[in-house]
C-alpha cells in the first residue's frame, strides 16, 4: 500500500480534468454564493478554496500490466478528496474504468479500488482483472 502521513484538505493536491468542469456546472446551476454556502456547510473546505480559483486539469495518472490485467495509478484523483474512509470510496472511478474498458475491449473486467487518497494513500490505485 502507497502510505504517507494523512494531510488535511487544504494541503491535498486536486488537479483533474473532471473538477473544474463539475465545479463551473455545480456554479451555473447554484451561483458562486451558493456553492461556496454549500460546501462550507458540508464541511468541503478543500472544495469552497476552487470556487475562486478553479484546480488545472493536469491529470498524473499511471498504468501499469500485471499477470491479471493491469494497475491503474491516479495521484490526482478528486473523487475522494477531502474525505476520510477505511477503505476506498472511489465508487464512481471504478464504475467508469469498468465501462471504458468495456466500451473499448467488448469484454467485462472486474475493477476494484485497492488504495485510496481518503485512506491516507498517496493516490488511488486501481486493479483491473479480465473475468
Amino acid at each position: 500500500m502507497i502510505t504517507r502521513e494523512h494531510l488535511p484538505p487544504e494541503e491535498w493536491r486536486s488537479n483533474d480534468a473532471l473538477m473544474p468542469q463539475a465545479i463551473l456546472a455545480i456554479g451555473d446551476v447554484m451561483g458562486w454564493k451558493g456553492l461556496k454556502a454549500v460546501s462550507r456547510q458540508a464541511g468541503l473546505a478543500g472544495l469552497e478554496r476552487y470556487v475562486d480559483k478553479l484546480p488545472s486539469n493536469d491529470l498524473e495518472l499511471e498504468v501499469k500490466t500485471t499477470d491479471e490485467g493491469f494497475a491503474l495509478t491516479d495521484y490526482t484523483c478528486n473523487v475522494c478528496a477531502c474525505r476520510q474512509a477505511e477503505r476506498p470510496v472511489c465508487h464512481l472511478y471504478v464504475g467508469s474504468i469498468k465501462e471504458a474498458v468495456k466500451w473499448a475491449t467488448a469484454q467485462d473486467y472486474l475493477v476494484e479500488g485497492v488504495e485510496c487518497r481518503a485512506m491516507g494513500a498517496d493516490a488511488c490505485r486501481f486493479m483491473v482483472q479480465i473475468e
